[in-house]
Protein backbone atom coordinates (compact mmCIF):
# COMPACT_ATOMS: atom_id res chain seq x y z
CA UNK A 1 0.00 0.00 0.00
CA UNK A 2 1.34 3.42 -1.02
CA UNK A 3 0.69 6.39 1.24
CA UNK A 4 0.58 10.09 0.41
CA UNK A 5 3.46 12.25 1.55
CA UNK A 6 2.89 15.39 3.59
CA UNK A 7 3.46 17.54 0.49
CA UNK A 8 0.93 15.53 -1.50
CA UNK A 9 -1.60 15.81 1.32
CA UNK A 10 -1.17 19.58 1.32
CA UNK A 11 -1.70 19.69 -2.45
CA UNK A 12 -4.77 17.48 -2.12
CA UNK A 13 -6.20 19.86 0.49
CA UNK A 14 -5.82 22.74 -1.98
CA UNK A 15 -7.38 20.75 -4.82
CA UNK A 16 -10.39 19.86 -2.70
CA UNK A 17 -11.18 23.57 -2.43
CA UNK A 18 -11.34 23.89 -6.22
CA UNK A 19 -14.46 23.37 -8.27
CA UNK A 20 -14.38 20.56 -10.83
CA UNK A 21 -15.90 21.71 -14.11
CA UNK A 22 -17.61 19.17 -16.38
CA UNK A 23 -15.54 18.36 -19.48
CA UNK A 24 -16.68 20.39 -22.48
CA UNK A 25 -15.99 18.94 -25.93
CA UNK A 26 -16.43 20.15 -29.50
CA UNK A 27 -19.66 18.88 -31.05
CA UNK A 28 -19.10 17.40 -34.52
CA UNK A 29 -22.76 17.62 -35.59
CA UNK A 30 -22.88 21.31 -34.71
CA UNK A 31 -19.62 21.98 -36.54
CA UNK A 32 -20.97 20.21 -39.61
CA UNK A 33 -24.27 22.11 -39.45
CA UNK A 34 -22.49 25.48 -39.31
CA UNK A 35 -19.97 24.56 -42.02
CA UNK A 36 -16.92 24.54 -39.70
CA UNK A 37 -16.15 20.81 -39.57
CA UNK A 38 -13.80 20.57 -42.56
CA UNK A 39 -11.69 23.55 -41.52
CA UNK A 40 -11.36 22.59 -37.86
CA UNK A 41 -10.51 19.01 -38.83
CA UNK A 42 -7.70 20.31 -41.05
CA UNK A 43 -6.45 22.50 -38.20
CA UNK A 44 -6.34 19.59 -35.75
CA UNK A 45 -4.51 17.41 -38.27
CA UNK A 46 -1.98 20.20 -38.87
CA UNK A 47 -1.38 20.44 -35.10
CA UNK A 48 -1.00 16.63 -34.94
CA UNK A 49 -4.21 16.23 -32.95
CA UNK A 50 -6.04 14.30 -35.63
CA UNK A 51 -7.87 11.95 -33.23
CA UNK A 52 -8.72 14.55 -30.60
CA UNK A 53 -12.08 15.62 -32.06
CA UNK A 54 -13.82 12.29 -31.40
CA UNK A 55 -12.62 11.83 -27.80
CA UNK A 56 -15.07 12.02 -24.90
CA UNK A 57 -14.86 10.97 -21.27
CA UNK A 58 -16.50 11.94 -17.96
CA UNK A 59 -14.57 13.42 -15.03
CA UNK A 60 -14.14 11.61 -11.71
CA UNK A 61 -13.58 13.99 -8.78
CA UNK A 62 -11.46 11.68 -6.59
CA UNK A 63 -9.33 10.46 -9.50
CA UNK A 64 -8.81 13.97 -10.86
CA UNK A 65 -7.69 15.49 -7.54
CA UNK A 66 -5.40 12.61 -6.54
CA UNK A 67 -3.87 12.53 -10.03
CA UNK A 68 -3.16 16.28 -9.90
CA UNK A 69 -1.74 16.11 -6.37
CA UNK A 70 0.67 13.22 -7.03
CA UNK A 71 1.63 13.65 -10.70
CA UNK A 72 5.37 13.25 -11.37
CA UNK A 73 7.09 13.49 -14.77
CA UNK A 74 10.19 11.67 -16.00
CA UNK A 75 12.00 13.48 -18.84
CA UNK A 76 14.89 12.66 -21.14
CA UNK A 77 18.03 14.71 -21.75
CA UNK A 78 16.22 17.06 -24.14
CA UNK A 79 13.47 17.74 -21.62
CA UNK A 80 10.82 15.71 -23.44
CA UNK A 81 8.43 13.64 -21.34
CA UNK A 82 9.21 9.92 -21.23
CA UNK A 83 6.62 8.77 -18.68
CA UNK A 84 4.42 9.96 -15.85
CA UNK A 85 3.50 8.45 -12.49
CA UNK A 86 0.65 9.17 -10.09
CA UNK A 87 -1.10 7.67 -7.08
CA UNK A 88 -4.72 6.69 -6.75
CA UNK A 89 -6.36 4.90 -3.84
CA UNK A 90 -3.02 4.04 -2.25
CA UNK A 91 -1.66 2.51 -5.47
CA UNK A 92 0.97 3.95 -7.80
CA UNK A 93 0.64 3.86 -11.58
CA UNK A 94 3.18 4.54 -14.34
CA UNK A 95 2.15 5.47 -17.90
CA UNK A 96 4.64 5.86 -20.77
CA UNK A 97 4.43 8.80 -23.15
CA UNK A 98 3.33 6.75 -26.18
CA UNK A 99 0.25 5.57 -24.31
CA UNK A 100 -0.50 9.13 -23.23
CA UNK A 101 -0.33 10.38 -26.83
CA UNK A 102 -2.64 7.61 -28.00
CA UNK A 103 -5.12 8.37 -25.19
CA UNK A 104 -5.19 12.13 -25.93
CA UNK A 105 -5.41 11.81 -29.73
CA UNK A 106 -1.85 13.08 -30.37
CA UNK A 107 -0.50 11.79 -33.69
CA UNK A 108 3.23 12.51 -33.50
CA UNK A 109 5.99 13.38 -31.01
CA UNK A 110 6.89 17.07 -30.73
CA UNK A 111 9.12 18.51 -33.40
CA UNK A 112 12.61 19.55 -32.37
CA UNK A 113 12.66 23.19 -31.31
CA UNK A 114 8.97 23.69 -31.98
CA UNK A 115 8.84 26.80 -29.83
CA UNK A 116 11.38 28.48 -32.12
CA UNK A 117 9.24 27.68 -35.16
CA UNK A 118 6.61 30.17 -33.96
CA UNK A 119 8.53 33.03 -32.38
CA UNK A 120 6.70 35.61 -30.25
CA UNK A 121 7.23 38.21 -32.97
CA UNK A 122 5.78 35.94 -35.66
CA UNK A 123 2.84 35.02 -33.41
CA UNK A 124 2.03 38.69 -32.80
CA UNK A 125 2.18 39.41 -36.52
CA UNK A 126 -0.26 36.58 -37.24
CA UNK A 127 -2.49 37.82 -34.41
CA UNK A 128 -2.62 41.26 -36.04
CA UNK A 129 -3.53 39.74 -39.39
CA UNK A 130 -6.30 37.44 -38.13
CA UNK A 131 -7.87 39.90 -35.65
CA UNK A 132 -7.06 43.36 -37.08
CA UNK A 133 -5.97 44.36 -33.56
CA UNK A 134 -2.73 44.67 -31.64
CA UNK A 135 -1.87 41.90 -29.19
CA UNK A 136 -1.79 43.03 -25.56
CA UNK A 137 -0.58 40.46 -23.08
CA UNK A 138 -3.05 39.96 -20.25
CA UNK A 139 -5.77 41.94 -22.05
CA UNK A 140 -6.37 40.24 -25.40
CA UNK A 141 -9.11 37.60 -25.51
CA UNK A 142 -10.32 35.01 -27.98
CA UNK A 143 -13.35 37.22 -28.75
CA UNK A 144 -11.06 39.09 -31.12
CA UNK A 145 -10.84 36.01 -33.36
CA UNK A 146 -13.39 36.60 -36.12
CA UNK A 147 -12.71 33.13 -37.56
CA UNK A 148 -14.99 30.67 -35.69
CA UNK A 149 -12.57 27.74 -35.97
CA UNK A 150 -9.74 29.73 -34.38
CA UNK A 151 -11.95 30.72 -31.47
CA UNK A 152 -13.51 27.29 -30.91
CA UNK A 153 -10.18 25.47 -31.09
CA UNK A 154 -8.61 28.03 -28.74
CA UNK A 155 -11.37 27.46 -26.17
CA UNK A 156 -10.97 23.69 -26.40
CA UNK A 157 -7.18 23.73 -26.10
CA UNK A 158 -7.26 26.15 -23.17
CA UNK A 159 -9.65 23.94 -21.21
CA UNK A 160 -8.22 20.50 -21.96
CA UNK A 161 -4.47 21.07 -22.37
CA UNK A 162 -3.65 24.37 -20.66
CA UNK A 163 -6.10 23.80 -17.80
CA UNK A 164 -7.52 27.33 -17.92
CA UNK A 165 -11.09 27.83 -16.76
CA UNK A 166 -10.96 31.39 -18.13
CA UNK A 167 -10.72 29.97 -21.61
CA UNK A 168 -11.26 33.32 -23.39
CA UNK A 169 -7.92 34.57 -22.09
CA UNK A 170 -5.17 34.59 -24.73
CA UNK A 171 -1.59 34.13 -23.57
CA UNK A 172 1.55 34.03 -25.68
CA UNK A 173 2.08 30.25 -25.10
CA UNK A 174 -1.53 29.42 -25.97
CA UNK A 175 -1.41 31.64 -29.06
CA UNK A 176 1.86 30.00 -30.16
CA UNK A 177 0.40 26.50 -29.79
CA UNK A 178 -2.82 27.48 -31.58
CA UNK A 179 -1.01 28.96 -34.57
CA UNK A 180 0.77 25.62 -35.08
CA UNK A 181 -2.62 24.55 -36.50
CA UNK A 182 -2.30 27.09 -39.33
CA UNK A 183 -0.69 26.15 -42.65
CA UNK A 184 1.85 28.98 -42.28
CA UNK A 185 3.78 27.02 -39.62
CA UNK A 186 5.10 23.47 -39.67
CA UNK A 187 5.70 22.50 -36.05
CA UNK A 188 4.28 19.97 -33.61
CA UNK A 189 3.87 21.31 -30.05
CA UNK A 190 4.75 19.14 -27.07
CA UNK A 191 1.13 18.58 -26.10
CA UNK A 192 2.01 16.17 -23.26
CA UNK A 193 4.27 18.73 -21.59
CA UNK A 194 1.64 21.44 -22.03
CA UNK A 195 -0.94 19.18 -20.39
CA UNK A 196 1.35 18.35 -17.44
CA UNK A 197 2.21 22.02 -16.92
CA UNK A 198 -1.51 22.79 -16.77
CA UNK A 199 -1.96 20.14 -14.07
CA UNK A 200 1.02 21.44 -12.05
CA UNK A 201 -0.46 24.96 -12.10
CA UNK A 202 -3.52 23.75 -10.16
CA UNK A 203 -1.61 22.88 -6.99
CA UNK A 204 -1.04 26.35 -5.57
CA UNK A 205 -4.26 28.20 -6.42
CA UNK A 206 -7.36 27.29 -4.35
CA UNK A 207 -9.52 29.70 -6.37
CA UNK A 208 -8.91 28.00 -9.72
CA UNK A 209 -11.35 25.67 -11.46
CA UNK A 210 -10.27 22.23 -12.62
CA UNK A 211 -11.04 21.70 -16.32
CA UNK A 212 -8.80 18.72 -17.20
CA UNK A 213 -10.86 15.98 -15.54
CA UNK A 214 -11.90 14.41 -18.84
CA UNK A 215 -8.30 14.31 -20.12
CA UNK A 216 -7.16 12.63 -16.91
CA UNK A 217 -9.87 10.00 -17.36
CA UNK A 218 -8.70 9.33 -20.92
CA UNK A 219 -5.13 8.72 -19.68
CA UNK A 220 -6.29 6.40 -16.89
CA UNK A 221 -8.61 4.28 -19.03
CA UNK A 222 -7.19 0.77 -19.23
CA UNK A 223 -4.71 1.56 -16.44
CA UNK A 224 -7.11 1.76 -13.51
CA UNK A 225 -9.92 -0.84 -13.20
CA UNK A 226 -13.35 0.61 -13.93
CA UNK A 227 -14.80 -0.48 -10.57
CA UNK A 228 -12.42 1.93 -8.82
CA UNK A 229 -13.83 4.92 -10.69
CA UNK A 230 -16.87 6.34 -8.90
CA UNK A 231 -19.13 9.43 -9.00
CA UNK A 232 -18.65 10.46 -12.64
CA UNK A 233 -19.43 13.98 -13.85
CA UNK A 234 -21.04 13.76 -17.28
CA UNK A 235 -19.41 15.68 -20.14
CA UNK A 236 -20.98 18.63 -21.89
CA UNK A 237 -20.88 19.74 -25.52
CA UNK A 238 -20.20 22.98 -27.35
CA UNK A 239 -23.40 22.57 -29.34
CA UNK A 240 -25.89 25.10 -30.70
CA UNK A 241 -27.39 25.70 -27.25
CA UNK A 242 -23.99 26.33 -25.69
CA UNK A 243 -22.92 28.66 -28.50
CA UNK A 244 -26.11 30.69 -28.18
CA UNK A 245 -25.85 30.88 -24.38
CA UNK A 246 -22.25 32.04 -24.79
CA UNK A 247 -23.42 34.71 -27.30
CA UNK A 248 -21.10 33.41 -29.97
CA UNK A 249 -24.10 32.47 -32.06
CA UNK A 250 -27.13 34.74 -32.42
CA UNK A 251 -30.27 34.81 -34.52
CA UNK A 252 -30.62 37.92 -36.67
CA UNK A 253 -33.17 38.30 -39.41
CA UNK A 254 -34.21 34.66 -39.20
CA UNK A 255 -30.69 33.29 -39.70
CA UNK A 256 -27.76 32.26 -37.54
CA UNK A 257 -25.01 34.85 -37.18
CA UNK A 258 -21.57 34.39 -35.69
CA UNK A 259 -20.64 37.26 -33.37
CA UNK A 260 -17.08 38.37 -32.63
CA UNK A 261 -15.13 41.42 -31.43
CA UNK A 262 -15.00 42.89 -27.94
CA UNK A 263 -16.00 46.54 -28.19
CA UNK A 264 -18.58 46.33 -30.96
CA UNK A 265 -20.60 43.64 -32.70
CA UNK A 266 -18.96 41.96 -35.67
CA UNK A 267 -21.40 39.56 -37.31
CA UNK A 268 -21.54 37.39 -40.38
CA UNK A 269 -24.10 34.84 -41.43
CA UNK A 270 -23.70 31.09 -40.99
CA UNK A 271 -23.72 28.35 -42.08
CA UNK A 272 -20.95 28.99 -44.51
CA UNK A 273 -18.04 26.79 -45.63
CA UNK A 274 -14.76 28.03 -44.21
CA UNK A 275 -11.77 26.95 -46.33
CA UNK A 276 -8.44 25.99 -44.80
CA UNK A 277 -6.54 28.80 -46.49
CA UNK A 278 -2.79 29.18 -46.98
CA UNK A 279 -3.19 32.96 -46.93
CA UNK A 280 -3.12 34.27 -43.37
CA UNK A 281 -5.31 37.25 -44.33
CA UNK A 282 -8.17 34.86 -45.15
CA UNK A 283 -8.39 33.93 -41.47
CA UNK A 284 -10.04 37.31 -40.82
CA UNK A 285 -13.72 36.96 -41.68
CA UNK A 286 -15.29 40.29 -42.77
CA UNK A 287 -18.65 41.41 -41.49
CA UNK A 288 -21.66 40.88 -43.75
CA UNK A 289 -24.60 41.61 -41.41
CA UNK A 290 -25.83 45.23 -41.20
CA UNK A 291 -24.98 46.76 -37.86
CA UNK A 292 -28.54 48.02 -37.40
CA UNK A 293 -29.81 44.43 -37.33
CA UNK A 294 -28.17 43.92 -33.96
CA UNK A 295 -29.72 46.99 -32.31
CA UNK A 296 -31.74 46.15 -29.21
CA UNK A 297 -32.95 48.19 -26.30
CA UNK A 298 -30.78 48.61 -23.27
CA UNK A 299 -27.97 50.81 -21.97
CA UNK A 300 -25.19 48.66 -23.49
CA UNK A 301 -26.64 48.92 -26.99
CA UNK A 302 -27.26 52.63 -26.54
CA UNK A 303 -23.60 53.14 -25.70
CA UNK A 304 -22.74 51.10 -28.78
CA UNK A 305 -24.99 53.36 -30.90
CA UNK A 306 -23.28 56.45 -29.52
CA UNK A 307 -19.88 54.94 -30.31
CA UNK A 308 -20.92 54.15 -33.87
CA UNK A 309 -22.32 57.65 -34.37
CA UNK A 310 -19.06 59.10 -33.08
CA UNK A 311 -17.11 56.93 -35.48
CA UNK A 312 -19.28 58.01 -38.41
CA UNK A 313 -18.91 61.68 -37.51
CA UNK A 314 -15.14 61.30 -37.29
CA UNK A 315 -15.18 59.64 -40.70
CA UNK A 316 -17.08 62.62 -42.13
CA UNK A 317 -14.56 65.01 -40.66
CA UNK A 318 -11.64 62.97 -41.99
CA UNK A 319 -13.04 62.94 -45.52
CA UNK A 320 -13.88 66.67 -45.44
CA UNK A 321 -17.56 66.19 -46.23
CA UNK A 322 -18.42 69.82 -45.46
CA UNK A 323 -17.80 69.80 -41.69
CA UNK A 324 -19.30 72.45 -39.45
CA UNK A 325 -16.38 74.81 -38.76
CA UNK A 326 -16.00 77.56 -36.21
CA UNK A 327 -15.52 81.21 -37.03
CA UNK A 328 -14.30 83.60 -34.34
CA UNK A 329 -15.25 81.09 -31.64
CA UNK A 330 -18.91 80.82 -32.72
CA UNK A 331 -20.89 78.24 -34.66
CA UNK A 332 -22.61 79.34 -37.92
CA UNK A 333 -26.01 80.83 -37.17
CA UNK A 334 -29.24 79.42 -38.52
CA UNK A 335 -32.06 81.52 -39.86
CA UNK A 336 -34.35 82.38 -36.91
CA UNK A 337 -38.09 81.93 -37.16
CA UNK A 338 -40.66 84.64 -36.53
CA UNK A 339 -41.63 83.03 -33.20
CA UNK A 340 -38.02 83.04 -32.09
CA UNK A 341 -37.62 86.70 -33.01
CA UNK A 342 -40.81 87.70 -31.20
CA UNK A 343 -39.79 85.67 -28.14
CA UNK A 344 -36.36 87.25 -28.09
CA UNK A 345 -34.54 83.95 -28.69
CA UNK A 346 -31.41 83.42 -30.72
CA UNK A 347 -31.50 80.34 -32.88
CA UNK A 348 -27.80 79.81 -33.44
CA UNK A 349 -25.51 77.26 -31.82
CA UNK A 350 -23.31 79.78 -30.09
CA UNK A 351 -21.78 78.57 -26.83
CA UNK A 352 -22.25 82.03 -25.20
CA UNK A 353 -25.56 81.42 -23.44
CA UNK A 354 -25.16 84.36 -21.10
CA UNK A 355 -27.27 87.51 -20.97
CA UNK A 356 -27.06 89.66 -24.09
CA UNK A 357 -29.91 91.98 -23.32
CA UNK A 358 -32.61 89.31 -23.78
CA UNK A 359 -33.89 87.86 -20.52
CA UNK A 360 -36.07 85.30 -22.30
CA UNK A 361 -33.19 83.65 -24.15
CA UNK A 362 -33.27 79.83 -24.44
CA UNK A 363 -30.89 77.56 -26.35
CA UNK A 364 -32.37 76.12 -29.54
CA UNK A 365 -33.97 72.69 -29.37
CA UNK A 366 -32.78 70.02 -31.78
CA UNK A 367 -36.36 69.15 -32.73
CA UNK A 368 -37.41 72.72 -33.65
CA UNK A 369 -35.70 73.76 -36.86
CA UNK A 370 -37.49 76.27 -39.07
CA UNK A 371 -36.90 76.99 -42.69
CA UNK A 372 -35.10 74.94 -45.34
CA UNK A 373 -32.34 72.82 -43.79
CA UNK A 374 -28.95 72.76 -45.57
CA UNK A 375 -27.96 69.34 -46.84
CA UNK A 376 -24.70 69.32 -44.87
CA UNK A 377 -26.60 69.96 -41.62
CA UNK A 378 -29.04 67.04 -41.94
CA UNK A 379 -26.86 64.32 -40.38
CA UNK A 380 -25.89 66.60 -37.48
CA UNK A 381 -29.53 67.53 -36.92
CA UNK A 382 -30.64 63.86 -36.96
CA UNK A 383 -27.92 62.93 -34.51
CA UNK A 384 -28.96 65.79 -32.22
CA UNK A 385 -32.53 64.51 -32.26
CA UNK A 386 -31.41 61.03 -31.28
CA UNK A 387 -29.20 62.41 -28.51
CA UNK A 388 -32.09 64.49 -27.20
CA UNK A 389 -34.44 61.49 -27.18
CA UNK A 390 -31.85 59.38 -25.38
CA UNK A 391 -31.24 62.16 -22.86
CA UNK A 392 -34.95 62.54 -22.15
CA UNK A 393 -35.36 58.79 -21.72
CA UNK A 394 -32.38 58.69 -19.36
CA UNK A 395 -33.74 61.64 -17.40
CA UNK A 396 -37.14 60.00 -17.07
CA UNK A 397 -35.52 56.77 -15.90
CA UNK A 398 -33.43 58.70 -13.40
CA UNK A 399 -36.50 60.55 -12.12
CA UNK A 400 -38.43 57.32 -11.62
CA UNK A 401 -35.42 55.78 -9.86
CA UNK A 402 -35.17 58.75 -7.51
CA UNK A 403 -38.86 58.52 -6.73
CA UNK A 404 -38.55 54.80 -6.04
CA UNK A 405 -35.55 55.31 -3.75
CA UNK A 406 -37.32 58.15 -1.93
CA UNK A 407 -40.36 55.92 -1.41
CA UNK A 408 -38.15 53.15 -0.04
CA UNK A 409 -36.45 55.60 2.32
CA UNK A 410 -39.81 56.83 3.59
CA UNK A 411 -41.05 53.27 4.05
CA UNK A 412 -37.93 52.23 5.93
CA UNK A 413 -38.21 55.34 8.07
CA UNK A 414 -41.74 54.41 9.07
CA UNK A 415 -40.62 50.88 9.90
CA UNK A 416 -37.69 52.11 11.99
CA UNK A 417 -39.91 54.58 13.82
CA UNK A 418 -42.38 51.81 14.62
CA UNK A 419 -39.60 49.51 15.86
CA UNK A 420 -38.14 52.28 18.02
CA UNK A 421 -41.56 52.99 19.50
CA UNK A 422 -42.08 49.30 20.36
CA UNK A 423 -38.64 49.06 21.94
CA UNK A 424 -39.29 52.19 23.97
CA UNK A 425 -42.60 50.78 25.22
CA UNK A 426 -40.96 47.47 26.12
CA UNK A 427 -38.24 49.29 28.06
CA UNK A 428 -40.88 51.26 30.02
CA UNK A 429 -42.71 48.01 30.81
CA UNK A 430 -39.49 46.36 32.05
CA UNK A 431 -38.68 49.39 34.24
CA UNK A 432 -42.17 49.18 35.72
CA UNK A 433 -41.73 45.48 36.54
CA UNK A 434 -38.34 46.11 38.16
CA UNK A 435 -39.74 48.92 40.30
CA UNK A 436 -42.73 46.76 41.28
CA UNK A 437 -40.42 43.89 42.32
CA UNK A 438 -38.21 46.18 44.37
CA UNK A 439 -41.20 47.59 46.25
CA UNK A 440 -42.46 44.11 47.16
CA UNK A 441 -39.00 42.85 48.12
CA UNK A 442 -38.90 45.45 50.90
CA UNK A 443 -41.69 43.53 52.60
Amino acid sequence: MVHFSSVEKARLAVLKLQELEPPKYLHQETLAELGFLHCITQMLERARLGQFLGLTAPAYPKLTREFAATLAVTSDEDGDVESISFKYRHSIYVVDVDRIRAALGIDEPPSLGWRNAVTPLAAKEVWGAVTQTQFRGGQSTSISYTHPCLRLLHLSLMRHFFGQSQANKVTLPSMTALFCALPQFDATPDWVSIFCDGVFALRDHPSRTITQGGMITLICRGVIPDHKLVDPIAPEWMDITHLRNSRMLTVTGGRYCWTAKEHRAHQFGVPRPLPYSDNVEDWYIPEDVPRAADVTSGPVTRRRQHTERGESSRARRDTNLRPCTRSMGRWPSLTPSEDDVSAGRRSDFSGSHHSHGTSGFEPPRATSYHGEMPEWLAPYFARSVRFEEDARASLEHLRSSVEYVQGEVDRQGVILESVARQQHESYDYEDYNVAYDNDHNDY
